[in-house]
C-alpha cells in the first residue's frame, strides 16, 4: 500500500508550481514545530518497528513529483497505482507545504500505521498500491506515464541544465 501521512494540507505557495505558472493567493502558512515532532517520533517509531517498507518526503515539486521519484527503485523500476487522492486542483499534486511523507506498507501493517499516526493528530490514508509494472498511473488526474520515460527525463534533467 502506498499511504500519505502530512501534518497540514499542501499549498501552491513559494511551490515550484507557482514560480512556473504564477502566484498563489493565499500565501504561506506558518508551520508547527511540535506537529512536526509528532510525524517525525511516529515515522521513526513505526520504521523502528518495521512497518515502514520505504518513505519519500514531499518536497520539489509537490506529491505528484515525489510518487514518480519513489518509482525509482535503484534495483527495478516499480509502478504506483494512485486512486486515493482528490486530484481536483493542482493544489493536491503539486503543492508543498508542511511536512507531507509518502510511505509504502504492507496491507497488514496500515491498520497499525493509521493508529500511529492519527494517534499524534497526524493524518494518515491509503491512497494507492505498488505495482510490479512500472507505470504511474493517478486516477482523476488524467496520468498515466511509464515510469522508464519518467525515470530517463528525471536522470536527463541536471546534465541538461549544464
Amino acid at each position: 500500500y502506498i499511504l500519505l501521512v502530512r501534518t497540514a494540507k499542501p499549498s501552491l505557495a513559494a511551490s515550484e508550481y507557482e514560480s512556473m505558472y504564477g502566484s498563489s493567493p493565499e500565501g504561506l502558512s506558518p508551520i508547527d514545530l511540535a506537529r512536526e515532532n509528532r510525524l517525525i517520533e511516529a515515522l521513526l517509531g513505526a520504521i523502528g518497528e518495521g512497518l515502514i517498507n520505504s518513505a519519500h518526503d514531499v518536497a520539489e515539486g509537490g506529491l505528484g513529483v515525489a510518487l514518480g521519484e519513489a518509482c525509482f527503485n535503484p534495483d527495478k523500476l516499480l509502478g504506483a497505482q494512485i486512486d486515493g487522492l482528490s486530484t481536483s486542483d493542482a493544489a493536491e499534486l503539486f503543492g508543498e507545504g508542511p511536512s507531507t511523507v509518502v510511505i509504502s506498507a504492507k496491507e497488514n501493517d496500515v491498520a497499525q500505521l493509521r493508529r500511529a499516526f492519527e494517534t499524534e493528530g497526524i493524518e494518515c490514508r491509503a491512497i494507492g498500491r505498488v505495482t510490479e509494472n512500472p507505470r504511474l498511473s493517478i486516477s482523476g488526474a488524467s496520468i498515466d506515464a511509464d515510469v522508464n520515460e519518467l525515470n530517463r527525463i528525471y536522470e536527463s534533467a541536471l546534465p541538461g541544465r549544464l
